[in-house]
């Protein structure tokens, strides 16, 4: 395989998630994250990445899901709060189900934000750093989105594709009884849907496969070597280019979390198995299973 990115998302949501993805750099092999231009950490953590530019590449995690938006023109998107209010699931679901005008509403918001979010995000980049981008929970391949996304497509040179091979593991066999496996296929779907847009815009470069859905915030060393056996065995491409993705950021304590008021996201950003994730990208086996 010629390309494989070590990834961590939710870079700059706060300082203590930001040092914990940064220890997996400095540390471990993590040599990618994508950082939260709307987290409570954004200028600290671009500070940090400048210091690491050489070895750790950056990626726009485009966010339309937790805090607050950017933009003030926005409110179709937020709830009493300001705070975004749309999950992956509901926000696609409110768009196939409003009427025309809605539709366009919703889109014209998006837009805005999406183009606030790569604007604050290119600001303080070194010059000439290439945008790439992915989204949080992979909102950016909802159809309206991926395609308001391509819009800018002047200025994008990669984009996240959450294309992951099925594959067993025999370990950690309760993953494929949760949520996960559904996000798997809906995910895989679309990300069908986003290669073929994707040929048509050939300067966009993309991965190939991702590695983190069947086990996502759960991710273990068994399950990644079957993963990555599985597209060894599918692709003999020697130019493959692999994302394994972690959440390997978290905080540690519910009085830091200011970003966001919504118990789902600080319920996550506390969890446990981000500690674990951060210890498998730090380890001897994980370094040993990329090194071989």
């Amino acid at each position: 395989m010629s390309k494989i990115f070590i990834h961590s998302d939710d870079f700059g949501l706060s300082k203590n998630i930001s040092d914990n993805i940064l220890d997996c750099h400095d540390y471990g092999i993590l040599n990618s994250t994508s950082i939260i231009v709307n987290g409570s950490a954004f200028e600290y953590s671009m500070s940090e990445f400048v210091k690491r530019q050489d070895s750790l590449r950056l990626c726009l995690h485009l966010n339309l899901v937790e805090g607050k938006p950017l933009s003030s023109q926005v409110s179709i998107l937020t709830n009493s709060q300001g705070e975004f209010k749309y999950s992956f699931q509901t926000l696609w679901l409110k768009y196939l189900l409003s009427n025309k005008d809605l539709k366009t509403q919703l889109k014209i918001a998006v837009e805005l934000e999406i183009k606030a979010q790569i604007q604050k995000y290119l600001t303080l980049l070194p010059k000439d750093y290439p945008l790439n981008i992915d989204g949080h929970i992979h909102i950016h391949v909802i159809p309206f989105i991926f395609d308001i996304i391509c819009k800018q497509a002047s200025k994008i040179c990669y984009i996240r594709v959450p294309l992951e091979p099925f594959f067993f593991s025999t370990k950690g066999f309760y993953n494929y009884l949760t949520p996960n496996t559904l996000k798997h296929i809906i995910l895989k779907i679309l990300s069908k849907r986003c290669n073929r847009i994707l040929k048509q815009e050939s300067r966009i470069k993309k991965n190939d496969y991702l590695i983190g859905i069947l086990f996502s915030g759960r991710m273990s060393l068994e399950s990644i070597k079957s993963a990555l056996k599985k597209i060894k065995n599918t692709t003999k491409n020697p130019d493959t280019v692999i994302e394994v993705l972690f959440h390997s950021g978290y905080e540690t304590a519910k009085e830091n979390i200011a970003w966001t008021s919504s118990t789902k996201y600080i319920y996550a950003s506390l969890h446990k198995n981000r500690i674990i994730e951060k210890k498998i990208i730090c380890s001897n086996g994980f370094k040993e299973l990329f090194q071989n």
